[in-house]
């Protein structure tokens, strides 16, 4: 585990994080790797259903944005939460298949990963995006 990782991991209270993917694999991944460096996880399988949980839950720390095949596209959901006043400054983390240097904020994403993604790095992202001086 890396050394942002392990702090991440001791830091306090559980963050929160939003996980929007419809890969089962990649969810149940997630789900132990996030509760393992000290993440509460919730998941969606659609854009349209994280911005529903997005209206009549606590908001998250960060969001995770990978794929999905029905309704809004991952651009249109980014979009939509930069649009939306409450919900227009949280990161996001886009996994992507076509790698994190050729998508990196054209989406409106704050960061990227390609997809299949290596964990550490994951993890290492996503505690830039919340503290950027680590």
């Amino acid at each position: 585990m890396s050394a942002n990782a392990r702090q991440l991991r001791s830091s306090g209270p559980l963050r929160r994080v939003l996980v929007v993917d419809d890969d089962a694999e990649t969810r149940a991944v997630l789900s132990d790797y996030l509760r393992g460096i000290g993440y509460d996880s919730e998941f969606a399988t659609s854009g349209g259903r994280a911005l529903d949980l997005l209206r009549t839950e606590e908001l998250p720390s960060v969001i995770v944005c990978g794929d999905w095949k029905a309704g809004l596209s991952a651009a249109e959901f980014i979009q939509r939460l930069r649009a939306a006043p409450a919900t227009s400054r949280l990161p996001v983390l886009r996994m992507s298949p076509e790698g994190s240097s050729s998508i990196a904020g054209r989406d409106g994403s704050d960061a990227t990963i390609g997809s299949p993604f290596r964990l550490l790095e994951l993890g290492d992202k996503l505690v830039r995006l919340q503290d950027p001086r680590s």
